[in-house]
């Protein structure tokens, strides 16, 4: 019985030393996200990382007095031709644009979850043959829209025990504002259709820190006008 309570009180012991000596302060412990010890400097492992108390644990890459400015480039902007409304079938031959262009500021509301308001803007043009009743062309088909919307982010620094590491997981939703234009290059005649609608945001993202302020991401998913994003962050 005292041999069990003499291994108890020790394994308490380790657990409070794992818990002082590993807690980040992201002001004065090197960079955002370079995981280190108050007592050492040096890098946090698996094993003490996981035995810190779930409230203070922290790989470093996210707290709640975070700001977070993030530009990014998505691939491919999604204009579906299906979405356009227009009475003509659409067969093209080429096919530019740009974007979506995003951006989006994050702040912390937990050490593990940050809320974010977001702004998108994309352009497609098509150039091809427009066929319908009786009807055939060639022209051009416009489309150009922009969003605007909220996000809460839940991320996996109190998961993950890997420095400059940041995996996070965002649900939101936006306001999709869109109009196709067709351009009739013969009478040089125009149809438009405008189509608002509010859509679900689903997406996963990683991001890695470059140093304390600079870093470089991917996300994944239902990103609005696009399915996969490339960007950079500055945090404050």
């Amino acid at each position: 019985m005292l041999r069990l309570l003499l291994c108890l009180l020790c394994m308490e012991a380790v657990m409070q030393t794992a818990a002082q000596e590993h807690v980040v302060n992201r002001k004065t412990d090197g960079y955002l996200g370079f995981i280190q010890t108050k007592r050492s400097g040096g890098p946090i492992t698996p094993v003490f990382f996981f035995l810190t108390p779930y409230k203070t644990r922290n790989n470093g890459s996210f707290t709640k007095d975070i700001c977070l400015v993030s530009l990014s480039y998505g691939f491919p902007t999604v204009f579906s031709e299906a979405e356009i409304g227009l009475n003509y079938d659409f067969y093209y031959t080429t096919r530019r644009g740009f974007g979506p262009v995003s951006f989006r500021l994050e702040f912390g509301a937990r050490d593990d979850m940050g809320i974010a308001l977001f702004w998108q803007r994309a352009k497609k043009r098509w150039t091809g043959t427009f066929t319908g009743e009786s009807v055939a062309f060639d022209g051009d088909l416009i489309a150009q829209g922009w969003s605007v919307g909220g996000l809460g982010i839940y991320h996996f620094n109190k998961h993950i025990p890997l420095r400059n590491i940041d995996a996070y997981f965002s649900v939101g939703g936006g306001m999709f504002f869109n109009t196709w234009v067709t351009k009739n290059r013969a009478n040089k005649h125009n149809d438009t259709a405008v189509k608002n609608s509010m859509k679900l945001l689903l997406f996963t993202g990683m991001r890695y820190y470059l140093n304390r302020h600079y870093s470089v991401f991917a996300e994944a998913g239902r990103i609005g006008y696009s399915t996969l994003d490339l960007g950079t962050s500055i945090s404050f």
